[in-house]
């Protein structure tokens, strides 16, 4: 008799040891899938307040066609940081320099005066250099797209510098060469994963490419970048 009780003893031992095993998988897969939830939850917050300067579409969603000026606020505008398959960051390697692209990208992203339209696209850069290269100042309604607008800002940014190489941008450059003409301007090319899959390394006034499709400047200081 207590030989059996014995042999059922040991039988449950082992049928026991694996509940407990099965339940502490069971806790420990629950913390992690609750520790990964708050942390995208989080970085989903910190990338909703990080800002970039967005010129990117007409009063209709189109590329060309609107009335000049920003209809609805939303032509060239401050936005949360947007995901997309970005190709590279061009850093300016003076920060004074790169704190002045972003308060005039943003100064831009607020004159409801400048809009979006490609077929236009020159007329921002033409305003711009008659308000004092000031975005803020320009009082006509005028348009850009997202690549000559941030080659405006850059060239304006090297007359208020008095910079020559950055005043000889070309404002008629797009996002397939703009890469290559503001590395020759001494911009540093920047195409680590790091730079690209968040926000979180990218410095005031970084422009983040896009090639062939879209150029934004970035406005807030990443939480990792030690600026």
């Amino acid at each position: 008799m207590k030989d059996k009780r014995k042999n059922r003893k040991r039988k449950m031992k082992p049928k026991r040891n694996g509940r407990i095993f099965i339940l502490l998988a069971a806790v420990l897969l629950f913390i992690a899938a609750a520790v990964f939830i708050v942390f995208r939850i989080r970085t989903a917050i910190e990338r909703s307040h990080h800002m970039v300067s967005n010129c990117g579409e007409d009063e209709y969603g189109n590329l060309s066609g609107g009335e000049a000026g920003d209809q609805t606020g939303h032509e060239w505008d401050l936005r949360a940081w947007p995901a997309k398959p970005w190709t590279c960051v061009l850093r300016y390697p003076d920060e004074n320099i790169r704190n002045e692209f972003a308060v005039l990208a943003s100064k831009a992203a607020a004159n409801d005066l400048i809009g979006y339209n490609q077929d236009k696209r020159l007329t921002f850069w033409q305003h711009l250099e008659a308000s004092n290269y000031d975005p803020s100042q320009i009082t006509i309604a005028c348009d850009a797209d997202c690549s000559s607008g941030v080659a405006a800002i850059v060239k304006a940014v090297g007359y208020r510098e008095n910079i020559p190489l950055l005043q000889k941008t070309d404002i008629t450059m797009n996002t397939s060469f703009i890469r290559e003409g503001l590395a020759g301007e001494g911009f540093e090319v920047l195409s680590d994963s790091k730079y690209l899959k968040g926000p979180d390394y990218l410095l005031p006034g970084d422009i983040v490419l896009y090639e062939n499709h879209h150029v934004v400047i970035n406005i807030t200081e990443g939480s990792k970048s030690s600026g």
